[in-house]
């Protein structure tokens, strides 16, 4: 299915080279496939496309992602701070936030994030979340940082 996704995305950007939306998505393709590098190239291209583009928190969120996936967590925790600041509703990018913080060592504050997150979202489980899971043990690894920084079951 990712390989069909990304065909029909590519056949759009030989069209549309410079297409930010169509971009965007095959930095999501990328990222659901465990492709982090191919990822990370499509989100950086999308940004520095269309910076002010009303999806950018989306973007950031996903390069944010793509950054925990291969360990540059310092990298997702700026990025997770812009999908906050563009998207302060959206739970997966106080996710990123948060784990990016628990992975620097800065618990108080990935608890404190959580709280926040939690009075905007309380509904919010860590049995809800489906984190990428191709690469092997971030899924589990993502979920035990959340848990360490008091999110609930």
């Amino acid at each position: 299915m990712a390989a069909l996704a990304a065909s029909a995305l590519n056949r759009a950007l030989r069209l549309h080279p410079n297409s930010a939306q169509a971009l965007h998505s095959l930095g999501f393709v990328h990222m659901w496939a465990g492709e982090t590098e191919q990822a990370i190239d499509c989100f950086l291209r999308t940004i520095r496309i269309s910076p002010r583009d009303q999806e950018i928190g989306y973007m950031l969120h996903g390069l944010g992602t793509t950054y925990l996936m291969c360990g540059r967590d310092a990298e997702a925790l700026e990025a997770g701070l812009g999908a906050v600041e563009e998207m302060p509703k959206h739970g997966p990018s106080h996710r990123v936030l948060i784990v990016a913080m628990v992975r620097l060592g800065r618990i108080e504050e990935a608890q404190a994030v959580t709280a926040r997150l939690l009075k905007v979202v309380p509904d919010s489980h860590l049995a809800d979340i489906k984190p990428p899971s191709r690469i092997p043990g971030f899924a589990e690894r993502f979920l035990s940082d959340l848990r360490l920084a008091g999110y609930p079951e």
